[in-house]
């Protein structure tokens, strides 16, 4: 499966530094990875900015992305420590399984992808 992550976030917030640290740990951990051919990218966007913006969730049917945004809160972020943000990062991704299994996306295993997604955490929270 192939991961993709782009985010909108704030300088002041430290975001960035963490999202750069982890990347690659994500993308790799799901690129052997097949659920099945209903969904094979998904892109995160994270969100960590001081307005109030809508979540946006998309899946474009004919080239089988799942576009989802993880909204973070903003001022939590100001004044986390680097421990408490990387926590918070990764508890993020599960606002995904909601979507997924609400849309019950054919041919495409959410189970299994949800028990990989908690595994992966796992390893760091």
């Amino acid at each position: 499966m192939k991961i993709s992550i782009t985010g909108e976030y704030s300088t002041d917030t430290g975001f960035k530094s963490v999202l750069l640290r982890y990347d690659d740990a994500i993308k790799e951990y799901f690129a052997s990875r097949n659920y099945g051919e209903g969904i094979i990218w998904i892109s995160f966007c994270p969100v960590c900015r001081p307005v109030q913006l809508k979540q946006r969730v998309r899946m474009d049917h004919k080239e089988k992305v799942f576009d989802c945004d993880i909204m973070y809160n903003y001022n939590y972020w100001l004044k986390a420590d680097v421990v408490s943000q990387e926590i918070d990062f990764f508890t993020g991704f599960r606002q995904i399984i909601p979507f997924l299994e609400k849309r019950k996306i054919k041919d495409f295993n959410v189970e299994a992808f949800k028990a990989d997604l908690e595994a992966f955490l796992s390893e760091y929270i």
